[in-house]
């Protein structure tokens, strides 16, 4: 662990998210080898999502990015961002998991917006076809009742 991470992951554990403070989230730190080309300064992202049994990949997860400079001999954490906000806020502005809930409740619902089954994802092959077949045949069944519908509709006229 770099002493850079090292800065982030202290901070994660007692200002963000202190022990006492109960957060339903899990959360990983990954440092953003793209976020800088300047070696005094490193981006990191904290991902928060919520693993369980029945959906160990989860639909949605949410991001901070966390700034941290070298100055003076100092590693500094210089602040972190919300997904989606450009404000830069203080490394001791508290954390709130409203945010994380926001963030991933609009994921979720632009998701639900989105029709994703079909689409061609990965080079040529459906991608999500081969992974949602049930739903795949749902859709396909109420596409054929709305067809017979539409045409037993348009006999009468």
């Amino acid at each position: 662990m770099s002493r850079f991470e090292k800065v982030v992951s202290d901070w994660v554990s007692s200002t963000l998210l202190p022990s006492h403070v109960q957060c339903s989230y899990a959360h990983s730190i990954d440092e953003d080898v793209n976020g800088s080309s300047d070696p005094s300064r490193r981006l990191f992202k904290v991902t928060f999502c919520k693993p369980s049994k029945s959906t160990p990949v989860p639909s949605a997860s949410a991001h901070l990015k966390v700034f941290v400079n070298f100055e003076n001999n100092n590693y500094l954490l210089k602040g972190y961002t919300v997904e989606g906000k450009k404000q830069l806020l203080p490394p001791s502005f508290p954390f709130n998991e409203g945010w994380v809930d926001k963030i991933v409740e609009r994921k979720n619902q632009l998701r639900g917006k989105l029709n994703l089954v079909g689409v061609d994802l990965v080079g040529g092959s459906k991608f999500l076809d081969t992974r949602l077949p049930q739903i795949l045949q749902k859709k396909e069944k109420e596409k054929e009742e709305m067809e017979e519908k539409k045409n037993d509709s348009g006999d009468e006229e």
